[in-house]
């Protein structure tokens, strides 16, 4: 602090009248807050559709077992083979990749790596991934490096986010805030109009 020519009693003085301000600026903005309508969130919305896009999105969990920890492809495949049967009969898929994954994801807690289409790691089982629906688990993937076992958690689909109350709700946050950002200007823009600044020594 005494680098930068300052002290606790100037930091703490600044802090006592940020907060000051933003009490006041509160105050005077409280009654002027409103909700929008449903009229005007499906307004925003209809004349906005790129900000509600989204692409392809998987999570994952994964079990991977490396051909290099057996003696024969054959023993690999069985050992993937029998982890595919226990999830398939409701065995917890995620416990399963904690205690015997081969690979990354059993420090990731089970969950595979990437989201969005080019990102998942290995590519050999995008194919996989996006032919699978939540709660699906598919048949056992072989790479040159071993055998896959992949259940899908949760998948959006590309395209326009469905005007459903979650995206009803984040309209009318933005539109608030929006408000709230253009009051705040004006109101500051009076007090400067208005006031007289005066700087007195600490």
């Amino acid at each position: 602090l005494r680098s930068q020519g300052l002290s606790v009693q100037v930091i703490r003085r600044q802090l006592e009248r940020q907060m000051m301000a933003e009490q006041y600026v509160s105050s005077a903005l409280k009654e002027k807050n409103r909700r929008a309508g449903l009229a005007e969130v499906r307004e925003y919305y209809d004349k906005r559709p790129d900000e509600f896009k989204v692409p392809d999105r998987v999570k994952w969990q994964h079990i991977f077992i490396a051909l290099k920890n057996y003696p024969a492809p054959r023993a690999a495949y069985d050992r993937a083979a029998a982890l595919w049967q226990q999830a398939a009969a409701g065995a917890d898929f995620g416990a399963l990749a904690v205690q015997y994954d081969e690979g990354f994801a059993k420090q990731q807690k089970g969950f595979g790596t990437g989201e969005k289409r080019n990102e998942i790691q290995p590519a050999d089982l995008e194919e996989t991934l996006w032919a699978l629906k939540p709660g699906q688990i598919g048949a056992v993937v072989e790479t040159p490096t071993g055998y896959h076992v992949v259940k899908v958690i949760e998948r959006d689909y590309a395209g326009v986010q469905p005007f459903d109350t979650a995206v009803q709700s984040k309209v009318r946050d933005k539109i608030t805030r929006a408000a709230t950002e253009a009051e705040y200007k004006k109101l500051v823009d009076e007090l400067w109009r208005k006031g007289v600044v005066r700087v007195f020594e600490e």
